[in-house]
């Protein structure tokens, strides 16, 4: 690991202690998973963007209306 330095606001940090006592950790600790799953989110993509890029695997494709749908069931 290697050291490094943030600038955090006292309301930052303030809740950093009290979730860290909570949960049992360090706040060095609570900060890396933070890190951890801020990054994970980052790597995996925009999910905005992730759907539309599915929804246009398709563009012809008509969506049938909901009284379709219901006439189709019945």
């Amino acid at each position: 690991m290697r050291r490094t330095q943030v600038y955090l606001t006292d309301e930052q940090i303030e809740a950093l202690h009290r979730t860290a006592a909570r949960r049992h950790l360090s706040m060095a600790e609570l900060i890396r998973q933070a890190l951890d799953t801020f990054l994970k989110r980052e790597a995996a993509g925009d999910p905005e963007q992730l759907l539309d890029s599915t929804l246009g695997s398709l563009p012809d494709l008509e969506v049938p209306s909901r009284s379709e749908w219901d006439r189709a069931l019945a």
